[in-house]
């Protein structure tokens, strides 16, 4: 379920999961995304996409229009001047100014948002906050894809310049195509479709890899992106894939999930007893633990990122998980969320008075028992 206010990072590739749940639950919602200085927003109204806006000057429609050459620069600067004066939309300035015809304008701005959408995919890093939408842009356009349709080409786009093959996924992990219908109604390409063919029942990565007609260094990346799309998961039940050795799929088990829910409610206890009996200086340094950690803890908090608040969620370390070998997966994970809070009892006992950490203590009993 997609949470009203939820804040997030977009190194944990999730910005497809989070627009597909806001499509299937029907959400009206404004998403902010923001990297560095740059701020891009997107309005959503019952799942679909209906505007978005960017603080960018090459996203805006008079840069748009003039870039794909539909106007001139020296037109752009007539109707600028126009605006000035009257206030009127940039739009319905250069219909009546007979620059553009009504039917060009709508297919250009349905154009330049989906091209802001699609912009967002290329982001390695960033952050995201879900609004109510309270209130509705004035402007609703019926965009030429769907939403499930823009997803699929922005992951198209999307490149993880850090992803390692040899480290990024468990070759041993069993995947399988995803039942959910909004994922056959789409159109692939040649090589992704090739690709879903040979993924006919669920299979290794390493086989699949190699039993695909695709070179190699063509399946890894599609492989990638398909992943990272949706369309092909990680098996998540116990079951028998049709071999004589009885080959056992590893499951994310609901012992590890309850156990990171709870290690997150005590990093969030500790996070905002520090930030209101310390301030924001102590909630930095603590935040600087998991750096600290991470190198003795990876695989499990690779490119894991706490948020405002200094905690994170559980999806990226579920993601991390099959980069372990099976047999190592809840040991490892059970160490790097024990290594993390002792690394935050430790810098509490450092950096606040002796009360502070006793209090911090005993209600970490009551959280973690």
């Amino acid at each position: 379920m997609v949470e009203i206010g939820r804040l997030g990072k977009l190194e944990q590739r999730n910005l497809p999961r989070l627009l597909f749940g806001c499509y299937q639950e029907g959400k009206s919602a404004i998403i902010d995304l923001q990297r560095a200085d740059e701020i891009k927003s997107l309005y959503m109204e019952t799942g679909n996409i209906i505007f978005a806006r960017s603080n960018q000057k090459s996203d805006r429609l008079g840069e748009y229009l003039v870039t794909n050459e539909i106007i001139s620069r020296e037109d752009l600067n007539k109707a600028a001047n126009v605006l000035l004066k009257t206030g009127n939309r940039l739009g319905r300035i250069l219909v009546e100014m007979g620059l553009i015809s009504p039917k060009k304008l709508f297919v250009s701005v349905r154009q330049q948002i989906a091209d802001i959408v699609l912009s967002i995919f290329k982001w390695s890093e960033g952050q995201f906050r879900v609004h109510e939408d309270l209130k509705p842009p004035e402007e609703r356009i019926v965009l030429e894809k769907s939403t499930p349709e823009l997803i699929l080409e922005g992951s198209r786009c999307h490149v993880d310049a850090d992803l390692d093959w040899k480290t990024a996924f468990d070759l041993e992990q069993f995947v399988i195509l995803s039942k959910d219908h909004v994922f056959a109604n789409l159109k692939y390409l040649e090589e992704e479709q090739l690709l879903f063919n040979t993924l006919k029942s669920p299979l290794k990565v390493s086989d699949l890899l190699q039993t695909t007609t695709l070179e190699r260094e063509i399946a890894e990346p599609v492989f990638y992106r398909l992943f990272y799309f949706g369309y092909i998961m990680p098996l998540k039940e116990k079951e028998s894939v049709g071999r004589t050795d009885r080959t056992e799929i590893w499951v994310w088990p609901r012992e590890l999930n309850e156990l990171c829910e709870k290690y997150g409610k005590a990093y969030r206890f500790i996070m905002r007893y520090a930030k209101i009996e310390g301030g924001q200086v102590i909630l930095d340094e603590l935040k600087n633990v998991l750096e600290q950690v991470r190198e003795s803890c990876n695989p499990v908090f690779y490119k894991v990122m706490l948020n405002e608040e200094g905690t994170f969620e559980v999806e990226p370390i579920k993601f991390n998980s099959f980069k372990i070998q099976p047999n190592q997966r809840r040991e490892k994970i059970h160490f790097a969320l024990n290594e993390y809070l002792y690394g935050l009892l430790l810098k509490i006992q450092e950096l606040m008075a002796t009360h502070h950490h006793r209090v911090i203590l005993q209600e970490l009993k009551t959280i973690l028992t």
